[in-house]
């Protein structure tokens, strides 16, 4: 992940997560983080990252959203993996978009 943002030349806004405010909705997770997806796409608001107080020494210099961050956003990647097996990758595009 490190590698494939760095060469995105600073349109990269950060990460952003929503699980420390939800928990565990095992396969209903997936769909609740698809409505946060649009939810961020259409107020480009991107929701902070709580309870996220001692990340691992993997992500150390990588842009976690710490707060609500108003930023112009295009694209959102969803990656979700939950209890009974499920695992999602979707990526959702603004309809304000250009590209």
């Amino acid at each position: 992940i490190r590698r494939a943002t760095e060469d995105l030349d600073g349109s990269f806004a950060g990460f952003s997560s929503t699980k420390g405010a939800t928990a565990h909705g095992t396969s209903a997770a997936a769909v609740l983080e698809g409505v946060f997806c649009v939810m961020a796409l259409r107020e480009g608001v991107m929701p902070p990252n709580i309870k996220c107080d001692d990340p691992v020494d993997e992500v150390e210099g990588m842009p976690l959203i710490r707060e609500a961050t108003s930023v112009d956003i295009e694209y959102v990647d969803n990656l979700s993996n939950g209890f009974g097996g499920h695992q999602r990758a979707e990526t959702y595009q603004s309809a304000k978009s250009t590209r």
